[in-house]
């Protein structure tokens, strides 16, 4: 018989459902002191289900990421608990195991626990790390979860057919909301041409954004006032919308001046004395939601409808062609990690499928390929430490200089460590 004596990570199971606290316990046995009662003596009361919040992304094989926490929200309330160590600052590397936090729900019956821990989740944001909350949702929505049917293949099974949902109209309209008002936060007020309400003589000029999420590019159109602001999505109908900072539960300050320059592609910036927020109050069609948002490099991390999505502003010469290939991509590090090996030298041509680049994280290994044939410009070198979504090569068609840009890094392979390549 195997017998392991250290403290599982589901212990908040057993300690909701029996009222003991089992850390406790370790020190007090630790110092000495004989346990109170017997096993006879303890009660299961209700139920209690745990979720793991990990820094990973189910979308691309659960891959580790990581990055710096710019906003955190965690659920509270009645049969809620989190443990987790998390703030908002914390930088998440890949030295350690890519375990986030826990959140447990306690009820009466299963099904209340299980329902109950999908409405935390829902409640749950790391904004600047994707993590697996959304997945977590989607296991908890199956049929086979909810009625215990539970097996070793069962996750497998769901994890091969989850596909990561494309990002709402809603999440669009909040982070082109969030930066359109960080401008009204730095204008002149009395300056007709330096408010960004698109006054002219005639019909007013729109503020315009073309943002991306995942597999999805969005148009958006802004016309007016905080207060009375029109917007439409991809030229469709327009949307009577208004819009305010707005703070959220946890009072972390967030500077909206920095949501500017973070979809301009800039570092964000701060500036004291300003109006801060962690989120925008933002009312699509007379409905009013917050919507948590916060600007971190090139990015606006955006929490709509509990789920966390990372929207980007597109460049101009970056925008999609829609020719049937791509004359040019860059490879770009699905994980943070460091950089064990260039396979091709800088300047050489490589064809659809020839290993360029390893990154290493966690003992995994993930050998990224090139999507297209073309000559290959190398950005980094062995040893470097990358970020995710850093950009590792760049592979252009030799007879195309202006052609469009994709990003690709969905053609690598994964090795554990101590297996070939």
């Amino acid at each position: 018989m195997e017998m392991n004596t250290r403290l599982q990570v589901e212990h908040p199971v057993t300690e909701l459902v029996t009222g003991i606290d089992l850390v406790e316990w370790q020190v007090r046995i630790a110092a000495g002191e004989p346990l109170p009662f017997t096993q006879d003596d303890i009660t299961l009361t209700g139920h209690a289900v745990e979720a793991r919040v990990y820094a990973e992304d189910p979308g691309r094989d659960f891959l580790p990421t990581g990055g710096r926490v710019l906003a955190l929200l965690e659920p509270a309330g009645p049969g809620v608990r989190v443990d987790s160590g998390l703030r908002a600052g914390t930088v998440i590397g890949s030295d350690y195991d890519p375990m986030l936090s826990k959140v447990i729900v306690h009820a009466g019956t299963r099904a209340q626990a299980v329902a109950g821990l999908d409405q935390a989740l829902a409640r749950t944001a790391v904004l600047g790390v994707q993590t697996n909350v959304a997945f977590l949702r989607r296991l908890l929505a199956d049929s086979r979860v909810r009625d215990g049917q539970l097996d070793t293949a069962l996750l497998d099974d769901i994890a091969a057919q989850y596909t990561p949902g494309d990002a709402p109209d809603a999440a669009f309209l909040a982070a082109a909301a969030f930066a359109w008002l960080a401008r009204w936060q730095t204008c002149d007020p009395a300056d007709l041409w330096s408010r960004p309400d698109g006054w002219r003589v005639g019909d007013h000029a729109p503020s315009r954004f073309r943002l991306s999420c995942r597999d999805r590019m969005a148009d958006i159109a802004l016309t007016g006032s905080p207060a009375a602001l029109r917007g439409t999505l991809d030229d469709g109908a327009p949307h009577q919308l208004a819009c305010a900072p707005a703070a959220l539960d946890d009072g972390q300050p967030h500077h909206l001046e920095s949501a500017a320059a973070a979809l301009d592609g800039g570092e964000p910036h701060r500036r004291e004395g300003t109006a801060t927020a962690q989120g925008i109050s933002l009312t699509i069609d007379g409905l009013r939601q917050i919507y948590p948002v916060a600007a971190g490099a090139g990015v606006l991390w955006v929490q709509a409808g509990g789920e966390t999505f990372a929207v980007r502003r597109v460049p101009e010469e970056r925008r999609r062609a829609s020719d049937a290939q791509d004359s040019s991509a860059v490879i770009t590090s699905p994980m943070p990690g460091s950089v064990v090996a260039v396979l091709i030298e800088d300047g050489q041509h490589a064809e659809r499928g020839t290993p360029v680049v390893a990154v290493e994280a966690m003992k995994m290994e993930h050998v990224l390929k090139a999507p297209i044939d073309g000559v290959v410009e190398v950005l980094v070198k062995a040893g470097d430490q990358v970020d995710v979504d850093q950009p590792l090569a760049r592979l252009r068609a030799p007879d195309s200089e202006t052609a469009s840009e994709t990003t690709s890094d969905t053609t690598g392979e994964t090795t554990s460590e101590g297996e070939g390549t």
